[in-house]
């Protein structure tokens, strides 16, 4: 699965560590299209990072998306802090969320959507997978559905269906 951004108002990208890979490359995909002239959301991208060496390709994603947040731990570059904290001002009907990176920085993007009433967004799951065709059930998460294996359900699950708080308590067999 992968993130669905077609029909979506605003598009607001929430990331840090190695979960900005797949989000500049989600940002880069709705640039395209907006360069071929089709329908896009408005893009923002909201990044965090421990400190200004943390902050991987920011000038690339800033060049392409509509508004780009940033802050670090240690308030070297943009606002200080987590990025979860710039999120609430954005939180809307109209903002579909799609996330990657720590596991704690997601649960706290997903719980901050919920008590905005929001349940609508993606997230790339980041489990270590053993052999990534869905024998070895290394990768098995628990969600609101039951268990899913990220190799091949996801790595990109619906918010509908996510419980971080299910996937905390879990230990694999």
């Amino acid at each position: 699965t992968s993130f669905d951004w077609r029909g979506t108002q605003t598009a607001l990208l929430v990331g840090g560590g190695v979960g900005i890979a797949p989000l500049h490359f989600l940002a880069s995909e709705i640039a395209k299209a907006r360069l071929a002239g089709e329908a896009v959301p408005r893009v923002i991208f909201a990044y965090g990072a421990r400190n200004a060496q943390g902050l991987a390709m920011a000038q690339e994603i800033s060049a392409i998306v509509d508004e780009m947040l940033i802050t670090t731990e240690d308030g070297s570059v943009g606002g200080q802090g987590f990025v979860t904290g710039v999120l609430p001002m954005y939180l809307n009907n109209e903002t579909t969320v799609f996330s990657c990176g720590p596991t704690p920085m997601m649960a706290a993007t997903l719980r901050l959507m919920r008590a905005n009433g929001l349940e609508h967004g993606f997230f790339s799951l980041e489990n270590q997978m053993g052999c990534a065709m869905g024998v070895c059930m290394g990768c098995v998460v628990p969600t609101r559905q039951g268990y899913m294996r990220v190799c091949c359900d996801g790595p990109v699950l619906a918010a509908e269906i996510l419980d971080f708080d299910l996937m905390t308590s879990f230990s694999a067999p």
